[in-house]
């Protein structure tokens, strides 16, 4: 094999190399396929090095260049990556806390407004509905706070006990007029 033959044959596998990433990358935003493109690159511009001697001319030099500057920001774009990776992972348990906080404290609201409902009127129906509503909103919005295994776990757990409570207190068509669970109707409120 000619040294031509062999800078084609590495260069062409750099290409392939880059190009098996390529849709990944900027389709997908996949954080490997962002190495393995950089990966292909120092390849193709150490090959570039390496035969400098028997690919000469301008052509080279400036595609070479151009390499360079695409690496550049390709460099960039993985720096990127792992500061936003760094920040979410230092991010997360305070993120975490801060949705266990909100949650509690919706779950305390939704107690005291169910200890409620012993008073069965509109308003306090009205008010339990709502309350429940923006618990499953809150626990709905972090969910992937909670992605571990036990988390995700107790999470599905925490919006199926949520879906069956709001389907058992639901709402009729009306304003103000609010469903019990069959069996729980009180003179003059609809039952469900």
């Amino acid at each position: 094999m000619t040294a031509v033959a062999a800078f084609q044959a590495i260069a062409s596998s750099c290409l392939r190399h880059f190009r098996l990433n390529e849709d990944a990358l900027l389709e997908k935003r996949r954080p490997e396929a962002l190495h393995q493109v950089r990966v292909a690159l120092r390849r193709l511009r150490s090959a570039f090095s390496l035969f400098k001697p028997i690919v000469s001319g301008d052509e080279p030099v400036r595609l070479n260049g151009e390499l360079r500057w695409l690496a550049a920001v390709l460099g960039e774009a993985r720096t990127d990556h792992l500061a936003n990776s760094r920040l979410l992972a230092s991010a997360l348990p305070r993120a975490q806390n801060f949705a266990a906080r909100v949650l509690e404290k919706k779950r305390k609201r939704l107690k005291k407004d169910g200890k409620a409902l012993r008073r069965l009127t509109a308003t306090i129906g009205t008010k339990f509905r709502k309350d429940a509503k923006k618990f499953r909103y809150a626990a709905e919005f972090s969910r992937s706070l909670f992605a571990d295994t036990r988390g995700a776990r107790r999470h599905k757990t925490l919006l199926n006990a949520m879906e069956t409570l709001q389907g058992r207190f639901g709402w009729s068509e009306r304003p103000g007029n609010w469903c019990l669970p069959p069996g729980k109707a009180r003179s003059g409120r609809t039952s469900g």
